[in-house]
């Protein structure tokens, strides 16, 4: 387990509560299925306030070998990357706000992506722009496809 000072994770948890306690009056029916991005990019936001490095992560969590499902979460690298997780009630019987939770459940560090915050730039955001946003090379059209048919001519090829 990760050696984190009790009054920090009491700072980080309380943090937590209160983000997952706003969102809990909107989604008062129904298990978090679905919030686990805006409630992490909510907390993401009050630890930047309260100026507690983090990284917004996503990837997938991980119930079996047959069973996984796209989620977001965030880590601290400075606690070895430990694991906060507001939402993974929506999975089983989890704790409601899990920190620091079981790193077995989430994906392999190398399948997630680090979407980031103020404090760490994701190594994916360097890369920029992907092939496919580079400008592309310029259509060129055969002049007898410019002209358009004379009107009342059948065909679109001019008659000598």
């Amino acid at each position: 387990m990760t050696n984190i000072p009790p009054a920090e994770r009491i700072r980080i948890l309380n943090i937590a509560l209160e983000a997952r306690r706003k969102y809990s009056d909107i989604a008062r029916h129904c298990d978090m299925t679905g919030f686990c991005g805006p409630i992490s990019a909510r907390i993401s936001n009050e630890l930047e306030e309260a100026g507690i490095e983090h990284v917004l992560v996503t990837g997938y969590f991980i119930l079996s070998k047959e069973k996984d499902y796209g989620h977001l979460w965030i880590e601290f690298p400075q606690y070895d990357n430990a694991v906060l997780d507001a939402t993974a009630t929506q999975f089983g019987n989890f704790p409601p706000i899990w920190f620091p939770a079981d790193s077995r459940y989430y994906s392999d560090p190398r399948k997630r992506i680090r979407v980031g915050s103020r404090y760490v730039i994701a190594p994916r955001q360097e890369r920029l722009p992907h092939p496919s946003l580079r400008k592309a090379r310029p259509v060129r059209v055969r002049a007898h496809q410019k002209r358009r048919p004379h009107p009342g001519v059948r065909s679109h090829r001019r008659r000598r």
